[in-house]
């Protein structure tokens, strides 16, 4: 398949059904807010505290990793959670 039409169809359906986005400080401030270090985030998601900490400061952006840290600090009922998105 040529690469121009998938991009185009991902433009289209971003146009079409657009999805909000969490920023990496949203997920910071509530990480603070409930005393959650980078550690434990890294270690529930397996991935590096390098990586959270990149994501939070907006260093690298990974759609699919924030959505599941919000939905990690959802289904752990972290109030204020379900605001950030």
């Amino acid at each position: 398949m040529d690469v121009h039409f998938q991009w185009g169809t991902s433009i289209f359906r971003l146009l079409v059904d657009p999805k909000e986005v969490t920023n990496g400080a949203d997920l910071r401030r509530l990480r603070h807010e409930h005393g959650i270090t980078l550690t434990q985030v890294a270690s529930a998601l397996g991935t590096t505290t390098s990586k959270v900490s990149n994501i939070e400061r907006s260093i690298y952006h990974d759609t699919n990793f924030t959505e599941r840290y919000l939905a990690w600090l959802n289904e752990a009922g972290f109030s204020g959670a379900e605001k950030a998105a």
